[in-house]
């Protein structure tokens, strides 16, 4: 997905039905010839908001709008003859031709027919033949139909444009943008019983929003000639395939109902008036709002009486059947609640968050004891954290609170409430929670009071105030001597308390990540069999160490798994970490590819800290490829949704990008006060160390704007805050940084280490960087020939990596240089592998197997096919056996 095309979603989304973009663009203002368009959409779609869309933009656009079916005032006014419904005179088909010609020469004409299957085949016929008549002439029609009815208008040359359901992300968004938003389990309901249907959402909003009971009274009032006028057998078969609680299949629902299968005869009435499909081997509701009308339209006693008709027919465990049982009891039921604590932790731990949580919640409300019941609701609380639904959360944890003093638990539900917070913004109320909690409620387990420590370390580096450092800092030394002890609901789960504190720690203070260096060897091979959370406790360590390899690899174990149908990522603090590592070893199209997966996760979830990095992330990929505008509009449209007092790392990413666009611009004054502004916003949190590459991108601005003396204090800050033992990235980094700004002795010195150190190809952008500026240093020293071996490198990595600005600067460096920029397009073979990559594919290109590549770099097989994944990736092949053209040396044989 290109810059621009994620720019118009994202300004689109909820503006237009899904598929409407193609039809607005039919209205140009240069039409000189015909075109005929059908909209095809079932009931509540957005047929007609669409057609008012374009008639809308056709009027702005100056066409004339003619309603093809006009009310007598209009054609006495207008004395446009169009076609009318069947039973109204209609004019000739020649004339109203004639005159829609004589229009279309002054301007061109929009005819728009709403609800064309509701006219009769006479006026359809006239309307083919009006189409037939004007090929040549600026006339287009526009008509809208459900889906049954388009296939009776198939004409030659007709467009067919299908609206679709808006999609789960849309659709909670435009949910959250009603004027009583839901929340909990009428939301869940509201959007699975709406599938994705705009008036249905609407309409059920309404519905459920307005009691504990669903008003469906309007609803059901809609359809109750129509459902009324059916047979019994066909309200009873409709009945139960309105009731399922989840993805039954239809065989499940005839089962229910009774049968093994239901005759043809008995869908007939209800396919003939529109309220159901025949779809392969299931039926469907093509409007949502038929299928409410059928089931609230049954009394209570028979859809008790459905529910438990399902649960016998499901059978085995499942969330439908104890969704099914949930709503049979009429007061408390230990049994059912077993059941559906045991069908939360299940979802739990297969990714289906808001499943777990309605699970866990209908649990807890038919528990008949105290500790049972809160337990649950903790239960419910870390589902509906890690689903990203804060109001949820809170009113969760607000049932703990009024069921237990028990410190683990509530410190668990306040966990997950303050997790939730903080991914909504809210990073003060978030650490206050925490802190009174802690202090009023104090565990005695470590493992719950490490998880109020860890939380508080992610709202911390959130919000980037010293305070909620010191107060994680706090809650870590509290943890630090108590006991480890069975713990019912622990926030941090099954998570390894040692692995936790060095995350915490390096977290809180990335310098301290030597201390846990031994913490990684041994425990690499346990990828997939530990929990999440050490998983990614094992990236944070890794990363700041300066292997980001395997913190790309631990992370990716963690993002890349499959998620389908409602299934949520659970901790979205990783997404931009490892889209960070992607764009710093070269993999730009994997981040562009992760960076869409995150933008979807974002807006189903109502993420916005999430969101705001990934705008800057985004802008920053957008900017390093060119397109300076885009990315700044991306920053300015992200800017408002956060408090950035509060977020001050989402600040300082968004000034970030703000440098790299105005970098890219040519604007090296606005760039350099961006990321002087960026390091001071950083140096006000706490003594932190910075990113060196921030320092790095300030020399380049400022060497281009010759303001060097103006940046070195900063650059100097930098250097000081990352410590006596700054890792290799961050030496390789200063180094290339000072070589810009300090020109004496050592300046080549500085740019041959930032060069020649074999760690330096980990990173292929700052090393692809090193060597343009070393090659134009060397060229303004009268040494071209060194120079134009430097920019060739440069040039070659530039390209392969699409950092277009760059290319074209080291284009024009070694055309000065002597050099010809038409030879070195292509990268040189290896040119973009890190490393250990290239000594992986060496292996492997020789013909050693995964396995025998792993025991002799002493790695896990698993490691070793994610590198040869990301090598294929990058040297832009996708079979093992092209490794040898690419990578082996011509007299080197295989083994």
């Amino acid at each position: 997905m290109t810059a621009s095309a994620h720019r118009d979603r994202t300004v689109r989304a909820g503006t237009l039905p899904p598929g409407g973009e193609p039809v607005l663009d039919l209205i140009t203002p240069t039409r000189s010839t015909g075109a005929a368009a059908l909209v095809v959409g079932d009931p509540g779609t957005g047929k007609s908001t669409l057609l008012q869309a374009v008639v809308d933009r056709a009027r702005s656009a100056g066409y004339l709008i003619v309603p093809a079916a006009p009310c007598p005032t209009h054609r006495q006014r207008t004395g446009a003859p169009g076609p009318a419904p069947d039973g109204v005179d209609e004019a000739p088909a020649a004339g109203a031709a004639e005159w829609l010609s004589r229009a279309a020469r002054r301007q061109p004409v929009l005819a728009v027919v709403d609800d064309a299957d509701r006219i009769g085949p006479t006026s359809t016929e006239g309307l083919r033949r009006l189409v037939e008549a004007l090929p040549a002439q600026p006339v287009l029609f526009l008509m809208a139909a459900r889906p049954a009815a388009a296939r009776h208008l198939e004409w030659q040359g007709l467009q067919h444009h299908r609206l679709l359901p808006l999609d789960m992300p849309t659709a909670a968004q435009l949910l959250r943008r009603e004027p009583r938003p839901l929340t909990g389990i009428a939301a869940y309901e509201v959007l699975r019983r709406a599938r994705g249907n705009p008036r249905a959402l609407v309409e059920l909003s309404h519905a459920f929003g307005s009691e504990d009971v669903p008003d469906t009274l309007r609803i059901r009032t809609r359809y109750a000639r129509q459902l009324d006028a059916l047979p019994a057998p066909t309200r009873r078969a409709l009945l139960y395939a309105a009731g399922r609680a989840g993805q039954e299949p239809l065989a499940t629902v005839l089962d229910a109902a009774g049968r093994k299968s239901v005759p043809a005869e008995v869908w007939e009435p209800a396919v003939a008036a529109g309220l159901v499909e025949l779809a392969g081997d299931d039926v469907v509701f093509p409007d949502p709002l038929v299928a409410v009308a059928v089931y609230h339209g049954a009394p209570a006693v028979v859809r008790r009486r459905l529910h438990h008709d399902f649960a016998v027919a499901i059978g085995q465990p499942s969330f439908e059947r104890a969704m099914h049982l949930a709503m049979l009891p009429l007061g408390e039921d230990a049994p059912t609640a077993a059941l559906l604590e045991s069908e939360s932790r299940k979802a739990r731990s297969e990714g289906r968050m808001t499943q777990a949580a309605v699970a866990a919640q209908r649990a807890a409300e038919l528990s008949g004891d105290s500790e049972h019941a809160a337990r649950r609701y903790v239960l419910a609380t870390l589902a509906t954290a890690a689903a990203g639904d804060s109001a949820w959360t809170r009113e969760l944890c607000a049932h703990v609170d009024r069921l237990t003093e028990r410190p683990d638990l509530r410190c668990s539900a306040v966990s997950a409430t303050a997790t939730a917070l903080s991914r909504a913004g809210h990073q003060c109320e978030a650490m206050d929670l925490l802190v009174h909690t802690a202090r009023t409620h104090p565990s005695v387990d470590r493992v719950t009071a490490l998880g109020l420590a860890v939380c508080a370390a992610v709202v911390a580096a959130h919000s980037g105030l010293g305070p909620h450092r010191n107060a994680a800092a706090a809650l870590l030394a509290a943890a630090a001597d108590r006991p480890v002890l069975p713990s019912s609901t622990p926030y941090l789960d099954e998570a390894d308390p040692a692995l936790q504190q060095a995350w915490m720690a390096v977290s809180v203070d990335p310098r301290s990540a030597p201390d846990h260096r031994s913490l990684l060897p041994g425990r690499r091979e346990q990828v997939g069999r530990t929990p999440v959370v050490d998983t990614l406790a094992m990236a944070t360590i890794a990363e700041a160490l300066d292997d980001s390899e395997l913190a790309a690899t631990l992370r990716s174990e963690v993002l890349d798994r499959p998620r389908t149908g409602n299934r949520t990522s659970v901790f979205p603090e990783a997404w931009p970490p490892m889209i960070r590592g992607l764009l710093s070893t070269g993999r730009w199209h994997a981040a562009e590819h992760t960076l869409d997966s995150a933008d979807e996760l974002a807006a189903a979830q109502d993420l916005p800290v999430l969101r705001v990095h990934l705008a800057a992330l985004r802008a920053i990929l957008v900017a390093l490829r060119g397109d300076a505008g885009t990315a700044r509009a991306l920053v300015e449209k992200a800017w408002p949704d956060l408090d950035l007092d509060s977020n001050r790392s989402a600040h300082s990413w968004l000034l970030r990008a703000l440098g790299y666009s105005a970098l890219v611009a040519g604007d090296f004054d606005t760039a350099s006060r961006n990321f002087l502004a960026m390091i001071a916003t950083d140096a006000r949190s706490w003594p932190m160390p910075h990113d060196s590459m921030d320092a790095l991108v300030l020399a380049i601005a400022a060497h281009r704007a010759d303001t060097a003396a103006d940046v070195l204090p900063a650059v100097d800050s930098v250097r000081r805050s990352c410590g006596p033992r700054p890792g290799i990235r961050t030496q390789l980094t200063l180094s290339h940084a000072y070589a810009l700004l300090i020109d004496d002795a050592e300046t080549e010195r500085r740019f041959r280490f930032a060069i020649s150190d074999p760690r330096a190809g980990r990173w292929p952008v700052l090393l692809a960087l090193a060597r343009l500026h070393y090659g134009t240093w060397l060229r303004r020293q009268r040494r071209p020939g060194d120079a134009r071996s430097q920019l060739s490198e440069a040039l070659a990595a530039f390209t392969g990596l699409g950092a277009e600005p760059f290319a074209q600067s080291a284009r024009v460096e070694l055309r000065a240089s002597g050099g010809d920029p038409d030879d070195t397009g292509k990268p040189a073979r290896g040119a973009l592998l890190s490393a250990q990559q290239h000594q992986i594919a060496l292996l492997a290109a020789q013909g050693l197997r995964n396995r025998e590549v792993a025991d002799r770099l002493q790695l896990s097989p698993r490691t070793v096919s994610t590198h040869l994944h990301n090598v294929y990736l990058r040297l832009g092949i996708n079979q093992r056996h092209q490794l040898r053209r690419m990578i082996l040396p011509p007299d080197l044989p295989s083994t």
